[in-house]
């Protein structure tokens, strides 16, 4: 601003007040005067306060418009007042006093809601848009450009964690009553306005931010509002506001193919060796020693082969819920997401699977879901949810939405790290005659024959048997070479490899031996898991 005189400004301010008192002695000496030396009075405030709001004195400022706001009671013309309260809304915001510059605002936005006429409604609903960041029910849309600059560059460290200040600044319920006063109002200007997007994201952001302050017919009343606002929408419109449900992650579970892909090094001659099954798991037997940080959790998914994803959906209000459709929202293309649709009754929770196909090879990442609810169709991140419930966790919030419908609490799910593989071949292993379940008695020996299927779309070329568990002598023989002569086995082809085997003596330290019951019972069930054998079959 350069160099500020002080005489100056006392010299500017001694004669703008001595104008000022002037025109206030012929206000109260004379009140019958067809110009009111009010209106004198007021320019002159306001000509100070902008000379003042230059030169960098706030406090001097808020003194200024604080009289002219006290005088703006006593203006008879309607007009005049507008144009005083506009001003004064300006100067607030220029000294960075962003709620008084948003309170003015809406004094605006009301006397322009008085007038019942569309233009009017118009002028109301931009003037009531200009003040949802100050009150903190701005759209998101407002803001994407911040959030993707937040999330262009995380660091390592920082990766999964949610910010302290970023909760505290999309939540404070000590402002709840008048943040629901202003998005009514801004849903009263846009249906009369004739904005049927606009009426549909202040109806969405009041639903679902403050359904708990608001009453059954209330919130059915909005449901209403979200319909007719839909009804005049074309069909697919979007919207960056969502409204209901709420959607956590729940899980991701793992199909059986899924569970058994390992890493292999095609550099060793025994491949097979040291390889980990993959997993979004916390705690492995194959991990041990392992960091069981979050952020370094990786799942890998297969090219063609379906996957599934848990979430969680709530209906907090006492309504019925029709979500047309849900689906994964992946942002890249290199996945299709399969919609369903769910209803939910009124206060209640329920678990869902959302399910895909990885069509190529890369990274997918998973933010969200893709909801299309009362006629929109809105995009609902995981993240905006864990933020939630921190919130409720912290008092910063009204309510946490799925303890409300009786969900029971779950730890933190962080979505890892998803890999696309190109397609692999399937092993599909059938005990030949039989259910798999055979009873044998102590030296009794037994063939087997397993039928392996490659059930995949990509041949298997390499694949290798070994024998893990106790016992392990119990396998007399393996017909290895058969297996290996049928490679490379194409898909749909099938070979069957016989297996020997010899019961082995029980101990009397086994848990079936010390209760009493006998080894050569007729229920098959005499031994715990880890007393067999298992056959493990490496391919690629």
């Amino acid at each position: 601003m350069g160099h500020i005189d002080p005489v100056l400004i006392d010299e500017v301010k001694y004669r703008y007040n001595s104008v000022i008192l002037h025109y206030r002695k012929s206000s109260i000496q004379d009140n019958t005067q067809r110009v009111s030396p009010l209106s004198f009075e007021l320019e002159a405030t306001l000509k100070l306060a902008r000379f003042l709001c230059r030169r960098e004195l706030p406090k001097d400022v808020v003194e200024l418009l604080t009289n002219a706001a006290d005088g703006a009671r006593s203006l008879i013309d309607a007009s005049d007042r507008l144009v005083l309260y506009v001003e004064i809304a300006r100067l607030y915001g220029a000294i960075g006093y962003h709620r008084k510059a948003a309170f003015f605002s809406r004094q605006v936005a009301q006397m322009y809601l008085q007038q019942e006429n569309r233009l009017n409604a118009i002028s109301a609903m931009q003037v009531l848009a200009m003040t949802t960041k100050a009150y903190r029910v701005h759209t998101r849309a407002s803001d994407s450009e911040h959030s993707q600059n937040d999330e262009a560059g995380p660091s390592p460290g920082n990766s999964g964690k949610v910010h302290h200040h970023s909760v505290v600044s999309l939540f404070e319920c000590q402002w709840s009553t008048l943040q629901m006063v202003v998005l009514r109002e801004i849903l009263l200007s846009a249906v009369r306005a004739g904005d049927p997007l606009a009426a549909w994201s202040a109806a969405a952001r009041l639903l679902r931010s403050y359904y708990p302050l608001i009453t059954p017919a209330g919130q059915n009343g909005l449901a209403n509002a979200l319909a007719n606002s839909a009804g005049r929408l074309p069909s697919g419109t979007r919207c960056a506001d969502p409204a209901l449900p709420f959607i956590r992650l729940y899980s991701f579970p793992l199909l059986s193919s899924q569970a058994d892909i390992v890493k292999r090094n095609p550099a060793r001659e025994d491949w097979w060796m040291g390889s980990a099954p993959s997993g979004p798991f916390i705690y492995t037997p194959f991990s041990k020693g392992e960091s069981n940080d979050s952020s370094k959790q990786e799942l890998i998914w297969v090219v063609g082969e379906p996957v599934q994803v848990l979430v969680e959906l709530a209906n907090p209000c006492g309504f019925d819920l029709r979500v047309d459709s849900i689906y994964l929202s992946v942002h890249s293309e290199n996945f299709d997401a399969f919609p369903v649709s769910v209803n939910l009754p009124p206060n209640s929770s329920k678990v869902i699977t959302l399910s895909g196909i990885p069509t190529s090879v890369g990274q997918v990442t998973i933010p969200g879901c893709t909801v299309h609810c009362f006629g929109v169709i809105t995009e609902h991140l995981f993240k905006d949810v864990e933020n939630l419930l921190l919130g409720a966790a912290q008092g910063l919030v009204l309510s946490d939405p799925f303890r409300s419908c009786g969900s029971t609490k779950l730890r933190n799910i962080s979505a890892p790290k998803i890999s696309v593989v190109p397609q692999l071949p399937l092993l599909v292993p059938h005990i030949v005659g039989g259910d798999g379940s055979i009873i044998l008695y102590e030296g009794e020996i037994h063939d087997v024959w397993i039928s392996l299927s490659n059930a995949g779309t990509v041949p298997v070329e390499q694949a290798h048997i070994s024998l893990s568990g106790k016992n392990q002598d119990s396998v007399i023989s393996i017909a290895y070479e058969t297996l290996k002569s049928s490679l490379p086995l194409k898909p749909g082809a099938q070979v069957t490899v016989p297996v020997t085997l010899k019961a082995w003596q029980l101990n009397m330290s086994d848990p079936d031996t010390v209760s009493g019951r006998s080894g050569l019972g007729s229920t098959g069930r005499h031994f715990k898991d880890g007393n067999s054998p298992t056959l493990v079959i490496h391919y690629a």
